[in-house]
């Protein structure tokens, strides 16, 4: 396809993060004739001295992490690194100047469109004329977070209020965070899974998580899990983590196809055990987890709970195991019913007609 127009993604994950959102928006403007600049890992945190070593120290964690990969380079996108810090008080008069020497061409490109995920002092830099559409696509309710600077705050209601459209996946933006405004609700979809076999689940006795074991992972609980159930995890566990020797590390797969036909293989059931406030947040793993028909249990959040119908959401440990040890398999049938439900409106080509909608 030839390429005419021109697009400018500013995100706060890497190219090479794991594959979500932000790259998928990507490569569907590529291919819709876009050429994309895609400006990654665009800091938010606060400048703390605590931040800034968390920051050095996964650089070098990543570094020496074997599970390291990269994604694919595709046509017509081109990454570049952002040179600049995050907000606080003085911030965009350091960015300004920073923006000037490392950033000149995007501040001087004319885009048909930008996409914002975060709101950094870069995005209200870009001048009303360079640009067609003004676009803030909502992945976090960063105020609810807490933890963020009060000029980072200002930026995301000033974004608000300047954009052309307001997107989001979660349920929670959209009917809380950003009640307020006109939202449009789009849920990211998985163009790549396809499940070779299901299983017919009628106890369960093997429990898998997937994802990065991190300090947002309920670790006592998977560990708790482990002396009574067969623990599974996939994916990459941070250095600071102690999981128990009863749980059988299944590695990383970078696959996602090959990913969720192993996990229904080996699995009874998948876990989202989440700690902290959650809400604003639609997992990415959620949408994975449903294509395998096996039974899902969460913890409980905003957005978990509004896919009651499809999952098992618990409040605590004893609600947990109480769903696990009554678990019947005629009733998760209609789970399954609304989950396959709920898959048939995202898909893909929805998606991509939903994104460029008044665009093109």
């Amino acid at each position: 396809m030839e390429i005419n127009k021109k697009a400018l993604l500013i995100s706060g994950v890497s190219w090479d993060a794991t594959w979500q959102r932000h790259q998928e928006t990507a490569k569907i403007l590529s291919e819709s004739g876009y050429n994309v600049d895609f400006l990654e890992s665009c800091k938010t945190s606060k400048l703390t001295f605590s931040n800034i070593f968390r920051v050095l120290k996964d650089k070098y964690n990543k570094y020496l992490d074997k599970t390291s990969s990269f994604n694919e380079k595709l046509t017509g996108v081109r990454v570049i690194k952002s040179k600049q810090v995050p907000p606080f008080v003085f911030s965009k008069i350091i960015n300004k100047l920073l923006m000037h020497k490392y950033h000149k061409d995007i501040y001087n490109n004319k885009y048909d469109i930008i996409i914002i995920y975060v709101p950094v002092d870069i995005a209200l830099f870009l001048k009303k004329d360079n640009y067609k559409y003004y676009v803030f696509d909502a992945i976090r309710a960063f105020s609810v977070w807490g933890g963020y600077s009060q000029a980072l705050y200002h930026n995301e209601k000033a974004i608000y209020d300047k954009s052309d459209r307001l997107l989001c996946d979660s349920f929670f933006i959209k009917d809380v965070y950003l009640k307020d405004y006109t939202v449009e609700h789009l849920i990211t979809p998985i163009s790549t899974i396809s499940v070779d076999k299901f299983k017919n689940v009628k106890k369960i006795r093997t429990i898998t998580y997937f994802g990065s074991v991190s300090n947002h992972v309920d670790i006592e609980l998977l560990n708790k899990l482990s002396n009574k159930y067969k623990v599974l995890i996939w994916g990459s566990v941070d250095k600071n983590i102690n999981i128990s020797s009863n749980i059988q590390y299944m590695g990383y797969e970078k696959d996602q196809n090959k990913l969720i036909n192993s996990i229904i293989e080996h699995s009874d059931a998948i876990i989202i055990p989440y700690i902290g406030n959650m809400d604003g947040v639609f997992p990415a793993k959620l949408i994975i987890s449903l294509y395998s028909r096996l039974p899902v249990f969460s913890s409980t959040f905003y957005d978990s709970l509004k896919m009651n119908d499809s999952i098992y959401v618990y409040i605590d440990h004893s609600e947990l195991y109480c769903m696990l040890e009554n678990f019947n398999d005629e009733k998760f049938k209609l789970k399954i019913k609304s989950s396959s439900l709920f898959l048939d409106h995202i898909s893909y080509d929805e998606y991509k007609y939903k994104l460029l909608k008044g665009i093109n």
